[in-house]
């Protein structure tokens, strides 16, 4: 409710209060991600859905979610094996093929992730406009925009958008 209602500090501490009193329960690790996701942390994102496949091991959705952490973090090689792992539970899941696309075309592995794309264009056209809508959306940028077309294009803006997040004097 608080991350519906753009409170995600909010959520956080309900989710961190969830997580103390059960710290292996699904819904409450998902939900604290989620927060922290929306307040910009990635490395405690991905700690966090590391901690959420050690104890589901085999949920596809913690896969999923892992598989996006490793992406925030820049741990493509990573994140392409276990969104691979989490496609052998749930091969037709066009969020996850998605995000195993992203992971394709990170990994440079164009080819692949072009056939990829231009079958969730032909498949599943409406998961791609709601995938690309909700993270232009998280990047603060309005909804919308063309689909992505080509792999190495997605590539380019992906890394340019990493390139925007970094922090400079860290370089």
């Amino acid at each position: 409710l608080h991350l519906e209602l753009n409170e995600p500090a909010r959520a956080l501490a309900c989710s961190d209060e969830a997580v103390c009193l059960s710290p292996m329960h699904f819904a409450a690790r998902l939900n604290r991600g989620a927060a922290l996701r929306a307040l910009g942390r990635n490395a405690e994102v991905l700690e966090n859905d590391k901690t959420l496949v050690r104890c589901h091991p085999r949920h596809p959705m913690a896969l999923y979610n892992l598989g996006d952490a490793l992406l925030l973090n820049g741990e493509d090689e990573e994140a392409l094996s276990v969104l691979a792992e989490a496609l052998t539970l749930v091969p037709g899941a066009p969020q996850i093929r998605i995000a195993h696309c992203l992971a394709l075309a990170l990994c440079q592995r164009f080819a692949e992730a072009q056939g990829e794309l231009d079958m969730l264009h032909r498949e599943c056209p409406e998961a791609i406009r709601v995938y690309f809508d909700n993270a232009a959306r998280a990047a603060g940028m309005a909804p919308g925009g063309s689909l992505p077309t080509h792999a190495q294009l997605l590539f380019a803006g992906i890394v340019l958008h990493r390139q925007l997040r970094c922090d400079w004097r860290k370089r």
